[in-house]
């Protein structure tokens, strides 16, 4: 995990220039936080806060490392696209962008959001990250 100046993290692998520096940041800035129950969260800016209802549905690495292995199936031009649901939100993932919805739910779905695939892997990896963290932390219990 990498931090950015600000204390948010930047990328899984990222790019230093000559003084060892980040110079690749993530576009959407993101914290994580627990609810008042203690539950893991994460929070996004409003143009994509609706990937954060599917990114806090993974809830165990090895998810993570599937959701992960589409994304480059599609990227590597495997497949042409993927499509995930967990529990309500459903993502798209195509070599450029990424959706994700609520349709299959609701009676008057919000529109989709959509963001970067790149951006969205991102977003993987550091939540899987966290996820590491949190069960390092806690010694196996959550």
């Amino acid at each position: 995990m990498f931090l950015n100046k600000d204390g948010t993290i930047a990328i899984a692998n990222p790019k230093y220039n000559e003084e060892k520096e980040v110079i690749e940041e993530m576009k959407y800035k993101f914290s994580f936080y627990k609810d008042p129950l203690g539950t893991l969260r994460i929070k996004l800016p409003e143009e994509v806060d609706m990937f954060s209802d599917f990114i806090e549905q993974i809830a165990t690495e090895e998810l993570a490392n599937e959701i992960i292995g589409s994304i480059d199936s599609v990227q590597k031009e495997e497949k042409v696209e993927e499509e995930i649901m967990i529990n309500a939100p459903t993502v798209v993932i195509k070599s450029e962008i990424t959706s994700v919805s609520l349709a299959d739910i609701l009676d008057d779905p919000p529109p989709k959001e959509y963001m970067e695939t790149k951006e969205f892997c991102k977003l993987i990896l550091a939540w899987k990250d966290k996820l590491l963290e949190r069960r390092s932390n806690c010694e196996g219990t959550y």
